[in-house]
């Protein structure tokens, strides 16, 4: 047994550094640019977007009131996707237990979108801009919200939040199952 955990490792860690290698041709945005953001620990890595633009009003999915803080002057929404059990029982990387991340690299719980309101952003070598077209807009809107639960009321099921958590955050839940190769990062 221990002889396949260390294989997977391996294997894990390989890919963790070789897949990000990969690159793929860029996409002609064409028409009008939209500025969104990816921002990364190096572990996991979010998409960062106004919290209104012409495209969306993400606070209509994510609302502030399911934040503690409830501010509503926050201007920006960072929109996480990963591991359920990961998310909640791991607030920071010196939480994390062996048992929790191969529970998440083998996909055997549910995931969860994890939702960060911010009133500014700056740019960083782990904050990084992105434009995109009008249409390519669309297609991350849809790609968001088709990963979003609806309930019977077509509401985004809200998990509160441990108290280790931002005040401006909010778990939701959410389609998939997180594994080392259907990834925040995949």
């Amino acid at each position: 047994m221990k002889f396949f955990l260390a294989i997977f490792i391996f294997l894990f860690i390989i890919c963790v550094f070789l897949l990000p290698k990969i690159t793929l041709e860029e996409e002609a945005t064409g028409g009008k640019d939209s500025e969104i953001f990816i921002q990364t620990n190096g572990v996991h890595a979010d998409i960062v977007v106004p919290v209104k633009s012409e495209f969306k009003h993400w606070e209509i999915d994510f609302p502030y009131s399911n934040t503690k803080s409830k501010d509503s002057r926050l201007n920006y929404l960072a929109i996480g996707w990963g591991d359920k059990g990961f998310y909640l029982e791991t607030p920071s990387l010196d939480d994390l237990k062996a048992s929790i991340a191969l529970k998440a690299s083998i996909g055997i719980r549910g995931s969860a979108i994890y939702a960060t309101f911010y009133p500014s952003i700056k740019l960083s070598p782990t904050f990084k801009s992105i434009k995109l077209s009008g249409e390519q807009y669309h297609r991350l809107i849809q790609f968001i919200e088709k990963s979003l639960v609806k309930n019977t009321e077509g509401e985004n099921p809200y998990i509160p939040p441990k108290d280790l958590y931002s005040v401006h955050a909010a778990f939701y839940e959410a389609y998939g199952r997180y594994n080392v190769f259907y990834s925040c990062i995949a």
